[in-house]
């Protein structure tokens, strides 16, 4: 089990970034392993990749794929 927290921040966080936040931690699950009980907010996941990058499917990405995603921090 994994926590996530802004340790500069000692005030509530916002429950919308609440929110988005776990909607996209759960969507980045799901895209990885379908299997994954707690499918909340996924029934809408964009349609969009970008090869070897994002959503891309199985397989391993070329080296200029990973290149890419290194320098965006993906």
């Amino acid at each position: 089990m994994f926590f996530i927290a802004r340790p500069d921040n000692k005030k509530k966080v916002h429950a919308p970034v609440i929110k988005d936040i776990e909607k996209f931690l759960i969507q980045s699950a799901v895209l990885k392993n379908p299997d994954v009980l707690n499918s909340h907010n996924t029934k809408n996941l964009p349609e969009w990749s970008i090869k070897g990058v994002i959503r891309s499917g199985k397989g391993k990405p070329s080296h200029k794929c990973q290149q890419f995603t290194l320098m965006m921090g993906l």
